[in-house]
């Protein structure tokens, strides 16, 4: 293949891939209906969890408006995936949560994660590899992938 070629066929597999991982999570939350930003709301919240987080720190963390992610979390608590809380220290500002919903369906996109979604084909190391090839390719810098084995083994993989 040239290198035109190559390039071509890794934008078509991008795509492809980003087709089949979008409709893949929107069939574990489509029960409930949640769009495509809901789905990468919920995402974000899960990876917050068990820190406080506003709807303005949320949408600094996504790169979009605080409008966008109100109305996003508007729609979210309709369904009863996240809630409002007061903040312990400024009664001002709210803090979201996932609900028992909410963490029913990070659950379940966590289990895809780990076991369903096209990584799941990969060993830990071509994970690896492909984790900094994208990194690099995005000009972000990868951050190594810990497996849950060495997580438990406190390292030591």
């Amino acid at each position: 293949m040239s290198t035109d070629e190559v390039f071509g066929s890794l934008v078509d597999q991008m795509f492809a891939l980003h087709d089949r991982v979008r409709s893949e999570l929107r069939a574990l939350c489509g029960e409930i209906g949640l769009t495509d930003a809901q789905i990468g709301v919920l995402w974000r919240m899960a990876a917050e969890q068990g820190r406080d987080v506003t709807a303005g720190q949320l949408a600094d963390r996504l790169g979009v408006d605080a409008s966008t992610v109100t109305s996003l979390v508007d729609r979210l608590e309709r369904h009863d995936v996240i809630r409002r809380v007061t903040h312990p220290s400024d009664r001002r500002a709210k803090i979201l949560q996932l609900t028992p919903l909410g963490c029913e369906l990070h659950d379940r996109i966590g289990d895809y994660r780990r076991h369903g979604s096209p990584f799941a084909a990969l060993t830990p190391a071509e994970q690896q590899q492909l984790h900094e090839l994208l990194s690099r390719a995005l000009g972000t810098r990868a951050q190594p992938v810990v497996t849950s084995h060495e997580q438990q083994s406190g390292g030591q993989g």
